[in-house]
C-alpha cells in the first residue's frame, strides 16, 4: 500500500514539472514575438492608438482613430503594400482624435499597419486595419438618375417624378442646378428616397436645369462619387387660367346636374366635370370643336386630352384635327388622330410646328351624333408675339 502510494505521488510531481516546462517554453515564445519592442532597462511600449478606422475615398484612405494618452508619444507611422509604402505624421497637440488621409492610391483593398513612436524612436504593439479605394473601376458603373417624367408648370415651377435609384452602387440623391425666378443660380440636393420633386422658385422659361447623380460606395465613404451633368428643357405644361374657351355648341342645362355642361369645364383640372355638345331640341351633328384662346403666342409642342371617364369614354368623338390660328377665324391643319376609349390622359403631338395664339380641337366623327370632352392641356412654350 505504501509503494502505491509512492508511485503515485511520483506521477503526480511529474506531471507538475511538466506543465511547470510548457508554461516556461510558452512565455518564452511570447517574449520572442514582442522582443524588439522590449527595451533592456524594462521600458515599456509607446502608447498605442485606439479604435482605428479607414474611411474610403477617390483614389485616397482617410484613416481617423482615438490617440493614445502617452504624453511620449510624438509620432505615428503608417505602412502599407507589405511595409513597401509608408507615410508618418507628427503629433504636435494633444487631440482626443486625428485623422490621416493617405493619398495617391490605386483603386483595390489594402491593409494598413499603424504604429506610434515616443522621442527615442521606440515603436509601439502594431495595429492593423482594412480599407477599400475606390476610383475609375468603380465610376464605370454609375449612370445617373431615372427619370420618370419632369415638366415645367408655367408661372409655378419644375415637377419631376423620379424612377428606381440605384442603391445597388449607393447612390445617395441627386444634385440639381438650375436658375430661380429671381435670375440666380442655386443648387439643390434631393434625396434618393424622394419619388417627387416640386421646385417652386424654378424660372419656368430659363433653359432647362443640370442634373446629375451623387453615390457613397459605402458607409464608411469620405468622398461623394458623381456622375457627369446632364441638361434636361422639359415640355412647358401651359397655365390655363387666363385662357378663354368657345365651342360649336354646348348643353346648357341638362349637363349640368353631372358636372356637364360649358366648355370652360375642359379647363377646371377636374375630370370629372366635362364639355358636352348641345342635345336637347335640335341635336347638333359632328363635326363639333373646342377653340381656345392661349392670350399670347406658344409654340406647341403637345395636347393633351382627357375623356369623361367610365363608360362615357365610349361614347366620345374618336377621330379629330389638331388646328391652329393666329387670329381665331382663319384655321391650319396638323394633322388627324385617332382618340381612344379610355380614361387616362392621352398625348397628342402635332404633325407639323405649331406656333400660334390658338389652337382648336375639331371632331370630325364618333359613335354618337353628340360629344363630350373632359380635359384639355398644352405643353409648349412662350415665343414673341
Amino acid at each position: 500500500m505504501r509503494n502505491y502510494l509512492m508511485k503515485k505521488k511520483q506521477k503526480l510531481v511529474g506531471c507538475l514539472l511538466l506543465l511547470v516546462s510548457l508554461a516556461i517554453s510558452g512565455c518564452k515564445d511570447m517574449h520572442d514575438i514582442y522582443a524588439e519592442h522590449v527595451v533592456p532597462n524594462g521600458s515599456k511600449y509607446p502608447g498605442k492608438i485606439q479604435s482605428i478606422v479607414a474611411h474610403s475615398g477617390h483614389n485616397r484612405v482617410v484613416l481617423g482613430w482615438r490617440n493614445t494618452k502617452d504624453p511620449a508619444v510624438n509620432k505615428v507611422r503608417v505602412f502599407w503594400n507589405n511595409y513597401k509604402d509608408s507615410v508618418e505624421m507628427d503629433i504636435t497637440e494633444r487631440k482626443d482624435s486625428s485623422s490621416l488621409s493617405i493619398q495617391p492610391l490605386n483603386e483595390g483593398n489594402y491593409n494598413f499597419v499603424v504604429y506610434t513612436y515616443d522621442r527615442e524612436m521606440r515603436r509601439s504593439v502594431p495595429l492593423e486595419v482594412q480599407g477599400i479605394v475606390y476610383g475609375e473601376v468603380y465610376s464605370s458603373y454609375l449612370s445617373n438618375s431615372v427619370i420618370v417624367e419632369d415638366k415645367i408648370l408655367e408661372n409655378e415651377g419644375l415637377s419631376i417624378n423620379w424612377g428606381t435609384p440605384d442603391t445597388q452602387n449607393g447612390m445617395i440623391g441627386t444634385r440639381i442646378i438650375y436658375r430661380s425666378n429671381q435670375g440666380n443660380e442655386k443648387t439643390v440636393v434631393i434625396p434618393s428616397t424622394e419619388k417627387k420633386t416640386f421646385i417652386d422658385d424654378f424660372d419656368t422659361f430659363s433653359n432647362g436645369y443640370q442634373y446629375q447623380a451623387l453615390f457613397l460606395p459605402n458607409e464608411l465613404s469620405v468622398d461623394t462619387f458623381s456622375v457627369a451633368l446632364d441638361r434636361r428643357i422639359p415640355t412647358m405644361a401651359l397655365d390655363r387660367r387666363l385662357w378663354t374657351v368657345t365651342a360649336s355648341s354646348f348643353e346648357a342645362t341638362a349637363q349640368i346636374p353631372v358636372g356637364g355642361g360649358p366648355p370652360e369645364k375642359t379647363l377646371d383640372g377636374d375630370v370629372n366635370t366635362f364639355w358636352h355638345s348641345k342635345h336637347t331640341g335640335t341635336m347638333v351633328p359632328f363635326p363639333h370643336w373646342l377653340a381656345y384662346d392661349m392670350k399670347k403666342k406658344i409654340l406647341i409642342e403637345k395636347i393633351v386630352l382627357t375623356a369623361r371617364p367610365g363608360k362615357f369614354n365610349k361614347e366620345d368623338f374618336n377621330k379629330f384635327i389638331i388646328q391652329s390660328s393666329n387670329n381665331g377665324t382663319d384655321w391650319t391643319d396638323h394633322g388627324s388622330f385617332t382618340f381612344a376609349d379610355i380614361d387616362d390622359p392621352q398625348v397628342f403631338l402635332p404633325q407639323t410646328s405649331i406656333s400660334a395664339r390658338y389652337f382648336r380641337i375639331y371632331m370630325t366623327a364618333g359613335p354618337q351624333k353628340y360629344s363630350h370632352l373632359a380635359e384639355v392641356e398644352a405643353y409648349g412654350r412662350a415665343v414673341d408675339l
